[in-house]
């Protein structure tokens, strides 16, 4: 929830507020001394639907979101359910509401590019099997938007799980028929992905560039970060939660307790696998009626198999870590549970489908069987490794304090589905109804669970203006902020003022930041600020700058000092002070545009997140000028109407280093345009217009071929 406010609704309000301004927001001044913006996937600058952001108020923008977005994911599963496994109404209907109220989907809903990528998974499923049926240039239009459409979402790890499992399903549609169709699916094949990437690449490629620069980069895939990693796969004993989605408190209620693999505190949605205790009986039920006859199912139920195992952290993660470039700077294992809650509602649909349309005793009851079997098994293992694990005191107290909450909600949803199950035996009620119950029953169960889990809150709440603040925007033009936060906290309110990325929010120019994809040299030059890690224990990707007075804030320019409490620092003065918080100014903070012999100020002018403009001139010449931005590859200048290098340095701030000629125009003139241009958006942008120009170009000559053909027919 906190990701949920402070990263994505500041970078969907800067989203808004720059392309309302005219300008594609490809730079963010505001943060890290400015950062790339675009290059961060999880901005999802291109993809279409987040234009709500720009038709909507923002805060408003992200309910309605995910409101669409949840109707594409139920409406997509249950085309997908219907058209390709060709299952009846009511369970195609269970099974899209499996998926698009899932645990998974909606323990996550505060980050909302994991919504915006799973969405679109079915549909790329349907559009497959419509492919794979009949393989024409003309079908793999579709496909190829439908994939570009998932990495443009914004979330690349949920991306890559996501298209893993189109591959894996799109090998299980075609093997059969590659012998006798390749020469047609080869070319359908290669239309679906060149449209992928090319619609992607305008974000993919600024994104790899990023992720050289970035301070995950250069780390080796080895042993040791690859126990790292796996430290933070899903704990056997969370297992329980596949029949108890509560059993280790919840974060609603302020009760959730769960242990990680490393033995802390475990994150909640980390771990969410609950798809319904219905839908789990249903997919066993489905398993054993129908593995011999109906090869979807072997697919969905191995699928299902890995993906569980893969979260569990065992040692296939090796050959995603060590075989796929990239992959070790990933998140936790316990992500391709996005894969795990998807076979589940799915094989739930089968076993419905089979249980509408008839069933044995004999059947039923193997089924119960295993069921209570493996839910016997998950409690007894959970409860013997908490009681030598952990404190038994918050085992007993959920168990009994909270064990009306734990359980009376599945098993009812049981005893009412064995009730329909008896009526519908007995001739009391039809086919119809008992596939409705079950529908009803499983949303009802899922609604439940997730019932409180993202409360919504007007910005003015989140962001107040107060006096502080109108006072630090009233000077923002002077010079960067700093606020000094040392401390922080996952578990409790954030004892920090001013946190990373309210700048955003605030429009004001900060030395922090809380990025997933910020620069390795921007960590290291905080670090040397701060005399030590910028981040704290907690989270890696969030940026403090705490070293008041040091060499490197007043290179930054950081003018104004934030505190919550008083400090004495030589050269600092108070300028501001009330119940939440001080301000000081340092007065030996540089100047943002500077020189290195002369006191020379320069008149400057942010006419744009991509733009830098400043002027002025003096009686002496200058052979360099120094401006107090974050060096990065893009960025352009010209001085009086001349293009000049912008290389790295001093620190990592831009300098611009004048010829003799521009050094005796400096006498008297200087002006400086600085603009970001950076090449792999322009290359992204040239393949996009490429994909599109060939997706109309197959799309008129399909269209053309149809015409010609009734013309003859007729």
């Amino acid at each position: 929830m906190w990701d949920g406010m402070a990263e994505f609704y500041p970078w969907r309000a800067f989203y808004a507020s720059t392309l309302h301004s005219g300008y594609l927001p490809l730079w963010n001044p505001h943060q890290f001394c400015g950062t790339p913006f675009a290059a961060n996937s999880q901005s999802a600058i291109l993809y279409p639907l987040n234009l709500l952001f720009c038709i909507f108020p923002v805060w408003r923008a992200f309910g309605i979101s995910v409101l669409l977005h949840l109707f594409l994911t139920g409406s997509f599963a249950y085309l997908y359910l219907r058209k390709s496994l060709t299952l009846g109404r009511s369970a195609s209907l269970l099974g899209a509401i499996g998926w698009q109220l899932c645990h998974w989907q909606v323990a996550w809903l505060a980050l909302p590019t994991f919504l915006c990528v799973s969405a679109w998974l079915p549909l790329a499923l349907l559009l497959v099997d419509r492919a794979a049926q009949r393989p024409t240039p003309f079908r793999a239009l579709p496909l190829g938007f439908c994939l570009g459409l998932m990495l443009l979402a914004g979330h690349l790890q949920i991306a890559l799980y996501c298209l893993g499992l189109v591959l894996g399903y799109t090998l299980f549609r075609i093997l059969p028929h590659v012998k006798s169709e390749w020469i047609r699916l080869l070319p359908c094949a290669g239309i679906a992905l060149a449209l992928t990437f090319g619609l992607a690449a305008p974000q993919m490629l600024p994104a790899i560039e990023l992720a050289h620069f970035s301070h995950r980069a250069g780390g080796v895939a080895t042993w040791e970060t690859y126990t790292g990693y796996v430290r933070l796969a899903l704990p056997p004993i969370h297992l329980m939660t596949l029949f108890a989605p509560n059993f280790f408190g919840s974060p609603t209620r302020g009760t959730y307790w769960g242990i990680g693999t490393n033995g802390g505190p475990g994150a909640y949605m980390e771990y969410a696998n609950y798809g319904g205790v219905l839908s789990l009986l249903l997919a066993v039920f489905g398993v054993l009626v129908t593995w011999r006859s109906y090869p979807a199912t072997r697919f969905w139920s191995i699928t299902a198999l890995i993906a569980l195992l893969l979260a569990l952290g065992t040692p296939l993660n090796a050959l995603l870590f060590f075989g796929i470039p990239g992959f070790a700077q990933t998140g936790s294992p316990g992500r391709i549970l996005v894969v795990w809650s998807f076979c589940i509602p799915v094989l739930a649909a089968i076993g419905a489908d089979r249980l509408l349309h008839g069933f044995t005793l004999k059947t039923l009851s193997k089924s119960l069987g295993l069921f209570f079997l493996l839910a016997l098994l998950a409690f007894g293992f959970t409860a013997l490794w908490v009681t030598r694990n952990a404190p038994v005191g918050a085992l007993a107290a959920n168990l009994g304090q909270e064990a009306g909450d734990l359980w009376r909600l599945p098993v009812g949803i049981l005893l009412a589905a064995a009730a329909a199950l008896w009526l519908f035996k007995h001739g009391s009620i039809r086919t119809p109804a008992l596939g409705g119950a079950i529908a009803a029953l499983t949303a009802l169960d899922l609604l439940a669970a997730g019932y409180g889990f993202n409360r919504t809150s007007a910005p003015q709440n989140i962001y107040p203006v107060t006096p502080l603040i109108a006072y630090l925007q009233a000077h923002k033009d002077e010079g960067r902020i700093m606020p000094v936060n040392r401390r922080w906290s996952l578990y409790g309110p954030p004892p920090a003022i001013l946190p990373p990325n309210s700048a955003m929010v605030y429009g004001l120019y900060d030395t922090q930041g809380y990025d997933s994809l910020l620069t390795g040299q921007y960590f290291q030059f905080a670090g040397a600020l701060d005399g030590g890690s910028p981040a704290p224990s907690e989270n890696g990707n969030m940026v403090f700058t705490s070293g008041v007075g040091s060499p490197e804030a007043r290179a930054a320019s950081a003018r104004f000092i934030v505190t919550r409490e008083p400090i004495d620092v030589s050269g600092l003065f108070l300028r501001f002070s009330d119940a939440s918080g001080y301000i000081y100014e340092d007065m030996k903070a540089l100047p943002h545009v500077r020189t290195a012999t002369t006191p020379e100020t320069f008149k400057l002018r942010k006419t744009a997140p991509t733009r830098l403009e400043f002027e002025g001139g003096g009686d002496q010449s200058f052979t360099s000028i120094t401006v107090a931005d974050q060096w990065y590859p893009g960025w352009n200048a010209s001085f009086n109407g001349r293009p000049i290098k912008v290389s790295r340095g001093p620190y990592i701030f831009r300098t611009l280093t004048l010829t003799p000629q521009m050094q005796e125009e400096s006498r008297t003139k200087v002006f400086v345009e600085m603009r970001y241009e950076p090449m792999s958006i322009r290359i992204g942008l040239y393949a996009l217009c490429l994909a599109l120009c060939g997706a109309a170009a197959l799309t008129a000559a399909a269209i053309g071929g149809r015409l010609n053909r009734r013309r003859r027919s007729c």
